[in-house]
């Protein structure tokens, strides 16, 4: 399982039978959440789940005291196990305790029932194309032939390592192609103009990088494959002579180091 919450809906259908020993039947509608957590090592999980809905009591004629067909809002809660997902689903096991809100029929008694479900879950259209997305056409980290990545669109506030909002933005977009490719680590470097000494400048450039690091990893990059070096004012792609060309030297690059 690799995502903390799904969503779920849910429809259930079972006969029983009366006090009076007659057929009746119950057809419940819900919809919720689950949340799921590792299970250990493997590739199963467990869960807890919470859902809203809706459920009709069919009731034989001939009941007792007029009691007839009814219907009440639902209320459940439920904690499970699911196992290995693959492109059909997955099998889960769920321990279920449930409410019916209201008082409607039966002479608004109150309603409570446990459950112990055993069953299938198909994954929706949504799911199966992300997993097709991110396992299978992984998004490309560098072009063919090359071992860096000028990260375009990452600035800092003027002469500190803050990231600016727009920065977040893009470096969330490259935190996801980084886990798309485990196998591959990479080094931050961090760049700067002129303007300044080239000590401060490397200064600079190095607390830079280790921003960039750190941003990544606080978004589920493994720190182990990341490492960051600044390089100050050294290696310049343009002209340090030009405005135009000092704001390309200011940037940040990922190289490749496997």
């Amino acid at each position: 399982m690799d995502r903390k919450v799904d969503y779920f809906l849910e429809g259930l259908y079972g006969r029983f039978d009366t006090s009076i020993d007659r057929k009746s039947s119950i057809v419940e509608l819900r919809g919720g959440l689950e949340r799921n957590f590792p299970l250990g090592r493997s590739s199963s999980s467990w869960y807890l789940a919470g859902a809203l809905g809706y459920a009709d009591a069919n009731l034989p004629a001939g009941m007792p005291n007029g009691i007839g067909d009814f219907g009440r809002p639902l209320l459940s809660a439920g904690i499970g196990i699911k196992g290995p997902s693959n492109h059909l689903g997955h099998f889960h096991v769920e321990a279920r305790e449930e409410w019916w809100m209201g008082n409607e029929g039966i002479g608004g008694a109150d309603v409570n029932n446990t459950q112990v479900l055993l069953g299938w879950s198909f994954g929706l259209n949504g799911e199966k194309e992300e997993r097709t997305e991110r396992h299978v056409h992984r998004t490309k980290l560098f072009e063919k032939g090359k071992k860096s990545l000028v990260l375009e669109g990452v600035n800092f506030i003027t002469d500190s390592a803050q990231l600016t909002p727009e920065s977040k933005e893009i470096l969330d977009k490259v935190a996801e192609s980084l886990k798309d490719w485990p196998e591959v680590d990479v080094e931050v470097a961090g760049y700067t103009d002129s303007v300044a000494g080239p000590e401060y400048n490397e200064g600079l450039s190095q607390h830079r990088a280790e921003t960039v690091r750190e941003y990544l990893v606080n978004k589920g990059v493994a720190a182990s494959r990341l490492s960051a070096k600044g390089y100050g004012e050294r290696h310049p792609i343009a002209t340090n002579k030009t405005p135009e060309g000092r704001a390309q030297n200011r940037r940040v690059e990922l190289r490749k180091t496997n």
